[in-house]
């Protein structure tokens, strides 16, 4: 649950952030929004500035951990499922960051947590 709770605070973090400055600029992110540009020309116009990255990573990341923590709150038997799900998504968002950006030490911690995540739900 920790962990769920860790990937939500980075996920509602980075929103807020994409959000606020969606140039990127005040935050060094503009350059993602290049590099995005260049790994993903197929999706011109969605990568201009970071709104469309924002409510991809409230959808994909956000509200499936939000659902996961309910779940075991509830202490519902697909608890564990949600989490275990909740870590593969994390784990297919953190190599879509790797292919468009390259290792970066953000990526490389939410893909450790993402492993941990999986690893958890499936001990549980």
């Amino acid at each position: 649950m920790v962990l769920a709770y860790f990937i939500l605070r980075g996920a509602i973090a980075g929103v807020g952030m994409m959000i606020y400055d969606p140039t990127g600029v005040q935050f060094g992110m503009d350059v993602l929004i290049q590099k995005f540009q260049v790994a993903f020309p197929f999706a011109e116009g969605l990568f201009e500035n970071l709104y469309a990255s924002a409510i991809a990573l409230l959808c994909v990341v956000g509200v499936p951990n939000i659902v996961a923590i309910i779940l075991i709150h509830k202490r519902n038997k697909l608890a564990t499922i949600s989490s275990l799900i909740c870590g593969v998504i994390l784990s297919f968002w953190i190599l879509v960051e790797l292919y468009a950006w390259g290792p970066n030490a953000m990526s490389l911690l939410f893909g450790i947590i993402a492993v941990m995540q999986i690893t958890v739900a499936i001990i549980w």
